[in-house]
């Protein structure tokens, strides 16, 4: 029951919005087969991976009215995480993010923003090093809340 009310309770604009969500990926594999376990509020079970690939990719468009106020991004991870590159996509052009400041844990990346943003998208690139096994494994892509 404390899992749960943790989870139930996971401060994300994206908790359990997958339906206001496109998802599109180059991963070349995925621990589950379903994307939505990126924003299910469990920060320590893999959703995506990859091995291998030199350039990897998230890209969340969102729909249905949903546009989310983003200041700070926290991927929940392993690997090349920290190498992230945030875009998002503001009335239908897509800007490249430098974030302020940024935060690496053991199994977490956290950028932080100036600004607050709404957004229509939201773009992450890992950028691989050639020969490298350049792996990665996304647990959840958390946005906290605005206030």
């Amino acid at each position: 029951l404390a899992a749960e009310d943790a989870r139930l309770q996971f401060n994300s604009q994206l908790f359990e919005r997958d339906a206001d969500i496109d998802f599109q990926s180059n991963f070349v594999g995925s621990h589950c087969g379903s994307w939505f376990k990126l924003f299910d509020g469990m920060p320590d079970q893999q959703a995506r991976y990859s091995v291998g690939k030199e350039d990897c990719y998230i890209e969340l468009g969102f729909k249905n009215g949903f546009r989310p106020k983003m200041r700070t991004l926290k991927l929940h991870g392993y690997g090349i995480i920290d190498r992230t590159v945030v875009s998002v996509r503001q009335n239908g052009a897509w800007t490249k993010l430098v974030p302020a400041a940024t935060e690496k844990e053991k199994y977490a990346f956290t950028l932080f923003f100036e600004d607050i943003r709404e957004i229509e998208g939201l773009r992450l690139d890992f950028p691989g090093v050639k020969g490298s096994p350049n792996e990665l494994q996304i647990y959840e892509i958390q946005m906290p809340r605005v206030r």
